[in-house]
């Protein structure tokens, strides 16, 4: 049986520091609350999954697409963090076309690391509520401006190759 986790999207609104007033870009004020709520879901038996948010200068598109710890919004969280999955638009997403071209950085304080483009083309919903799909390849090869893989097996993934039938 997998250990639960807790999933906590809105990162910020744990930052409430029990009524006391706290301030973002306090580290020493961010990095106790943090600590309490990582404390309280281990106890548990939980692993906590906290998803934050860049700035909004990391956010933008751009041919690299990386983002690091440094580019987490507020003091104090990237400090925190012991492990990570960063993602980040690769281009501008276009609305009506159901494709999003993100770059994902992973790493950790033990060392481990990597860098992988990720395509995810959804489709788009017709008028008889059909054309919606979830097709994803992930590779590490050529990204921005440069021609992608004809052939995506051989070492990449794709979520059919990694999900269960």
């Amino acid at each position: 049986m997998a250990e639960p986790s807790v999933g906590l999207e809105k990162g910020r609104l744990c930052l409430c520091g029990g009524g006391k007033a706290v301030s973002p870009t306090n580290l020493y004020q961010v990095g106790p609350i943090l600590k309490r709520l990582t404390e309280t879901c281990l106890k548990a038996g939980a692993t906590p999954v906290l998803m934050h948010h860049t700035t909004k200068a990391a956010a933008k598109p751009s041919e690299n697409a990386s983002v690091g710890l440094y580019d987490l919004a507020f003091s104090g969280v990237g400090e925190f963090f012991r492990q990570w999955v960063l993602l980040n638009k690769r281009e501008e997403f276009t609305h009506g076309d159901g494709f999003h071209q993100l770059g994902m950085s992973v790493g950790g304080s033990a060392g481990h690391s990597g860098k992988w483009n990720i395509d995810v083309r959804e489709g788009v919903l017709d008028n008889d509520f059909r054309g919606r799909k979830w097709d994803v390849s992930v590779w590490n090869g050529p990204a921005h401006g440069e021609e992608e893989p004809e052939n995506m097996s051989g070492g990449n993934l794709t979520a059919s190759s990694i999900l269960p039938e």
